[in-house]
């Protein structure tokens, strides 16, 4: 499983500059569980190219596509999207083609070269077969997956959250049957209460109102201003910057110019379920790039919510995590610069766009969706701010006469406020038979008899609430996979001039190379299709190239020497009718991986003595005759394995997060931006665990295992280079893995006997399997 880490590009951070931290180890636990139950290699190859092809796919089978994912993706702010995506598409060709074909294709993404049987237009149509998830960008921030992806809990929280949705269900259907006895509940309730009653058990219910009036003469205006908000005196206002006082649209209004802006305090913090409204009246000297309002931070993901002016636009978002988990709209009216307009936003708390509404000057505007995905809380601990989103967007112009109201205020209220009329009195329509209302009128008159009137509610509510939060914030622990996904209708491909992504040229259709064609009829029109191609029987390279790597890993060397390479620029096989032999006996078996490496293992080839004799060596130097045993140096993997397993340290559990053994400090600090990187090793069973599930950082892969030729994994890596030097001598002794391995095993060594000679046979018997052989001991012995 190791190996195919290193050809998958397994990493566990995003690779460029930002280099954050991502979650890709489910996938890494479906490549172990994938060789541990030996799933047929044609299954293992289907299910990681096109397993979202496959009708209703497991979860598990989606979890396997994150084998094209695994690429480095950059989150900086300033990148062209564009280009970075078609880089995207261009290293799956190029892992696709050396994982699985041992080609390299990626030199005729350029142009044609006169004796390369792979054209230019045969790249691009091999390129559209993986051109076509629609693949967004992800923000800077750690754990972010870049759509598509999916979540993928543990056991254990799937079963907690399936008992929490469960008892949900049951709430919402309590709720539900509450809200069908509503109207006769509400008539009932309304023949036994006067008008006055009437409005003050359903009267409105505004949270805070700002005059924006200007202080008096005598307040300190770089000290928190007080009686700032008419409903709560005792809340304090702070104004930053540049702050004057102007005509308003009632009485004064606050100037805001340059950074100014205000901070109004933890106010107004809803959750994303509760329904809020708010008005406010704006004088703008631009339009574009500007915020109204906000309760956001931006340092985490923007989460909270906005309103803002894009390009003459009232925009707003409710955001838990931008962009994956979050809703933006935009109204289709515009704002005129340089005159009042009235703006209000009112939300639902129904997590869903079309729950907002915007309204200007006294009218809905239509609302264009931006997105639509919102599903967890968006309450943030940052102030309510005005003419500022948190550190941007600053406001140009004037503000007036902002409220903040509870509930969704209905049309004609928002009227009400656009012509500064007192808000109407429920009592006016709240009699009206329940049939001859608004739709909309219905739905509010339904939650407010449920919040007002009856008893239980509340209670059902809030126990609703209650475990909406909890099944959120477990929602919140799940780790973000991402997979593949197919764009409909599918994206069109043009051949780029010179590879280059904004320079198309000509439409092409998905296909393979001709010079790959001619053993079947059918061409892949798609990434299933390509899978099910690369695993027909008759296949001149898959499974070649598959036995061939196989076989390196018990040789060092495979029978193509370049195990990446099976093209014209490769190495011919050592033994050709060997590598036909062994694809063919591969196939035939059903593609049983197991089975294959039985037949290796278990071959006289593989059970001659590995001894070098000077006639052998000039003979065979690099044994590809394969006239003795193989002898090679550990990968670097199997080097720390082997020594924490010989001292009994070796944690074996199997699957789950990656794991931070012991390292250097420093090192992070060194290649991450702002140095805000800091490595932080594991405690206990951590620092362990096998080395495959070893933390990687694609800008600072673990430095022990890169000095014994370990790739950083920022691309395919088919065949590691094999060195020897000083460097790799100097972290057996010091690293601190290997120091403790060594304490751990003389324990084990002095626990063994109580004699030296006793101790000494112990300790051989754990290293290499053997007694110490009689010249051995009295070396041995005297560094006791």
């Amino acid at each position: 499983a190791a190996q195919w880490l290193d050809l998958a590009r397994y990493a566990d951070t995003n690779g460029y500059n930002n280099d954050e931290d991502r979650t890709m180890w489910p996938w890494r636990d479906w490549v172990i569980n994938a060789f541990d139950s030996n799933m047929p290699y044609n299954r293992f190859l289907i299910e990681q190219l096109a397993g979202d092809l496959l009708p209703d796919p497991k979860r598990s089978q989606l979890i396997a596509t994150g084998f094209l994912r695994n690429q480095g993706h950059n989150t900086e702010g300033g990148i062209i999207q564009e280009e970075y995506r078609v880089e995207y598409v261009a290293d799956r060709v190029h892992t696709t083609a050396t994982v699985f074909l041992g080609l390299s294709m990626q030199c005729a993404r350029c142009h044609d070269h006169k004796y390369d049987p792979i054209s230019q237009k045969e790249y691009f149509q091999f390129f559209s077969l993986f051109n076509n998830v629609d693949e967004k960008q992800a923000r800077y921030s750690k754990f972010v997956a870049a759509e598509p992806f999916i979540q993928v809990p543990s056991a254990q929280q799937e079963r907690i959250l399936d008992t929490i949705q469960k008892e949900i269900d049951s709430l919402k259907q309590r709720v539900s049957d509450k809200e069908s006895k509503t109207e006769a509940m509400l008539q009932q309730w309304l023949a036994e209460h006067s008008d006055a009653e009437i409005a003050t058990q359903f009267g409105h219910q505004q949270l805070h109102h700002f005059p924006l009036e200007e202080p008096a003469p005598n307040i300190d205006l770089s000290a928190p201003i007080p009686a700032f908000d008419q409903l709560h005196p005792e809340n304090r206002a702070t104004l930053v910057g540049n702050i004057h006082w102007s005509k308003g649209h009632k009485n004064k209004a606050i100037q805001f110019g340059g950074s100014a802006h205000a901070i109004l305090g933890d106010i107004a913090d809803f959750d994303g379920t509760k329904p809020f409204s708010i008005s406010v009246w704006i004088y703008p000297t631009q339009t574009n790039g500007m915020a109204i309002l906000s309760k956001m931070d931006e340092v985490d993901s923007f989460r909270g919510y906005d309103l803002l002016l894009e390009n003459g636009k009232v925009t707003s978002h409710i955001v838990h995590h931008w962009p994956d988990n979050a809703l933006k709209v935009s109204s289709q009216t515009t704002v005129a610069k340089d005159t009042w307009s009235h703006v209000v936003l009112t939300y639902d708390g129904s997590q869903k766009a079309a729950g907002i509404k915007i309204y200007i000057n006294g009218q809905p505007s239509g609302l264009d969706i931006l997105n639509n995905n919102l599903r967890n809380t968006t309450s943030t601990v940052k102030p309510f701010h005005l003419g500022l989103r948190e550190k941007s967007l600053p406001f140009h112009g004037q503000i007036d006469e902002l409220t903040i109201f509870q509930g969704q205020l209905q049309p004609e209220n928002i009227t009400e406020l656009f012509r500064d009329q007192p808000l109407s009195n429920i009592v006016d329509w709240i009699k009206k038979p329940f049939k001859e209302q608004s739709p909309e009128r219905q739905a509010y008159l339904k939650k407010l008899v449920l919040e007002k009137i009856d008893t239980e509610y509340p209670s059902i509510q809030k126990q609703l609430t209650d475990k909406q939060q909890e099944h959120s914030s477990i929602s919140q622990q799940i780790p973000h996979v991402m997979v593949m996904k197919e764009m409909q209708p599918p994206r069109e491909t043009f051949i780029l001039n010179r590879g280059q992504y904004d320079q198309p040229t000509e439409k092409v259709s998905p296909n393979v190379p001709a010079v790959l064609r001619s053993f079947t009829a059918t061409s892949p029109a798609n990434r299933l299709q390509l899978a099910q191609w690369l695993v027909h029987p008759t296949h001149p390279l898959t499974a070649r190239v598959a036995v061939n790597r196989f076989w390196e890993n018990y040789f060092g060397t495979g029978l193509v020497k370049t195990t990446e390479d099976f093209g014209v620029t490769g190495e011919f096989p050592s033994h050709p009718d060997l590598l036909d032999y062994l694809a063919t006996t591969f196939v035939d078996s059903g593609w049983d991986v197991k089975s294959l490496q039985k037949l290796i293992v278990m071959s006289a080839t593989y059970k001659q003595d590995s001894k070098i004799t000077p006639d052998n060596f000039a003979r065979d130097p690099e044994n590809r005759l394969l006239s003795r045993g193989p002898r090679f140096r550990l990968t670097a993997e199997t080097i720390r394995d082997n020594a924490l397993a010989i001292s009994g340290l070796l944690k074996t559990t199997v699957g789950g997060p990656s794991v931070k053994p012991y390292q250097p400090a420093g090192l992070w600090e060194d290649v991450t931006v702002e140095r805000r990187g800091k490595y932080i090793p594991d405690q206990g069973d951590g620092l362990f665990r096998r080395s495959m599930y070893t933390f990687w950082k694609r800008t600072c892969p673990p430095p022990s295992m890169v000095t014994f030729d370990a790739p950083n994994r920022e691309v395919c890596v088919a065949r590691r280079s094999r060195t020897n030097t000083p460097l790799q001598s100097l972290v057996l002794l010091n690293d601190p893995t290997y120091v403790e391995a060594a304490r751990a095993l003389a324990q084990l060594m002095i626990a063994a006997s109580g004699n030296d000679e006793h101790s000494i046979h112990a300790g051989f018997r754990r290293c290499v399997a053997r007694d110490a052989r009689a010249d051995e001991l009295p070396l041995i012995t005297e560094l006791l």
